[in-house]
């Protein structure tokens, strides 16, 4: 990070800025957001302002659809709270220090994604269709595969949205071997389906894998506790593969209801450790891409 900035003193300014906002609001999470939205304002002036106001105006009057305005009743939303997350009320230092291995774990999965993603991409540009066809036949392979493990199949065919609440209260209940196994498979169709045209949404599937490897580390390490590790394992997911490591927190946060407020700074941890790594496998993939063009 400091060798992309340039600049030690400004970098070093700016994460001052962010802990003294933090430790004067107690909210890491508001901290981050009003600095974010401050250096904007400061570094794109007009620009920002522009999109900013009316799209956080249009977002709030937007959401009277669901609170309903007067006599008027508004439409039930969809709960994207996990179920299942006991509280996590002390935060011990070696569950900061597991959020960042999970962090650097999820980073790993996300650049196997993304590569499995851009060799079924360069299969399907001459022959979109018959890719297209076999790639929805691989995703339903991998699902049957996991299906043959005793567990819904379900896990891996769609993007979790409606099944993430639900691993979440049985999936420590798999054991090891189950749980990778998912990760594999689920990891392997997500890569299929961004390559083949199967695109759907990037969100859900980054944090059922997230929250699958905290499962996995809660199972893997002696007293670290499902909570702290899906909520991390959630916020560095979407963070590898959405690369937005503030709106990644704030996902993981909102999902995990009042146990993710918690945890937020396991969340946030975890979500720059997997960006960090992110961001310096895909330097190094660029600069390797770039000598082979070379000529």
């Amino acid at each position: 990070l400091v060798r992309q900035s340039g600049n030690v003193a400004a970098l070093a300014a700016s994460a001052g800025l962010f802990a003294a906002i933090s430790a004067l609001f107690g909210n890491p999470l508001l901290a981050a957001l009003l600095v974010l939205e401050a250096v904007g304002a400061t570094a794109l002036a007009a620009p920002l302002r522009v999109v900013v106001l009316p799209g956080l105006l249009a977002a709030g009057l937007g959401y009277m659809v669901f609170t309903g305005v007067g006599d008027l009743a508004g439409v039930a939303p969809t709960s994207l709270t996990v179920d299942g997350l006991g509280s996590y009320p002390a935060l011990r230092l070696v569950d900061v220090l597991w959020a960042a291995v999970i962090g650097v774990s999820m980073a790993a999965v996300g650049f196997a994604v993304r590569s499995v993603a851009a060799r079924t991409h360069a299969l399907a540009a001459p022959r979109p269709a018959a890719v297209g066809a076999m790639g929805g036949l691989t995703v339903g392979g991998l699902a049957l595969v996991f299906g043959l493990a005793g567990e819904s199949p379900l896990n891996v065919l769609f993007s979790g949205q409606s099944d993430l609440s639900t691993f979440v209260g049985q999936g420590s209940a798999w054991g090891v071997g189950i749980v990778a196994l998912l990760i594999l498979t689920k990891a392997a169709a997500y890569g299929v389906s961004l390559g083949s045209g199967f695109r759907g949404g990037p969100v859900f599937p980054a944090l059922f894998l997230g929250a699958a490897m905290g499962t996995l580390f809660s199972l893997l390490i002696p007293g670290l506790e499902l909570t702290p590790a899906v909520v991390a394992g959630m916020a560095a997911g979407s963070a590898a593969m959405l690369g937005l490591p503030v709106s990644s927190v704030m996902l993981a946060v909102v999902v995990a209801g009042s146990a993710g407020l918690q945890a937020s700074t396991l969340a946030i941890v975890a979500s720059v450790a997997s960006m960090a790594i992110t961001l310096g496998g895909s330097s190094r993939q660029s600069k390797k891409t770039q000598k082979r063009r070379a000529p």
